[in-house]
This record gives structure tokens, C-alpha cells and sequence, in this order.
């Protein structure tokens, strides 16, 4: 298939990092993340990957069970998350 070549290993992620910001919002608003408009199209779609790679959502989109707890633990809830995102003074 021309020009539609399976993309595979870190390009999945448009080449973003995860980021704090992007984990707020869907915390905010897990049901219309995408549909807010502060995310530009390939932000969206690095982050559903995202969602996936860290085990919030499934491949179908469905949030599992670590999606589920994560709010529990956000923010500063976790030290070790917090680390893990780089946050300083925790």
C-alpha cells in the first residue's frame, strides 16, 4: 500500500513526550479531551497513544482498571508519579 506505511515503535507518538498538561486535561475531562480544542490533531493522536502506552485505556479506547485509580493518585498524590514526570519539590 502506497503511502500508507504501519507505523511502529516511539513515531506512534508524532514524536511528542508525554505531558503533564495533557494528563490534566484528561483528568478534567476524560469524556471530551479531544473535542476541547487545546490539542492540535497530531497532539490527539500522540496522546491516545499515550493513553494506551501507559495502560490507561485499552485498544479499543476503554478505560482499564489502572485508568480508573489513576485519578486517586493525581495530583501529588503519588511522589513517585510526580518523579516519574519530572516534577522537582515533591
Amino acid at each position: 500500500m502506497a503511502g500508507k506505511e504501519k507505523v511502529t515503535g516511539w513515531s506512534r507518538h508524532q514524536h511528542f513526550g508525554l505531558r503533564k498538561e495533557w494528563l490534566e486535561l484528561y483528568l478534567q475531562e476524560q469524556q471530551e479531551w479531544e473535542l476541547s480544542g487545546l490539542l492540535g490533531n497530531r497532539q490527539v493522536q500522540s496522546f491516545k497513544v499515550w493513553l494506551r502506552t501507559t495502560g490507561l485505556q485499552d485498544k479499543r479506547g476503554k478505560e482499564t482498571f489502572s485508568g480508573g485509580a489513576f485519578p486517586g493518585v493525581w495530583p501529588g498524590g503519588n511522589p513517585a508519579l510526580g518523579v516519574a514526570l519530572g516534577e522537582r519539590g515533591l
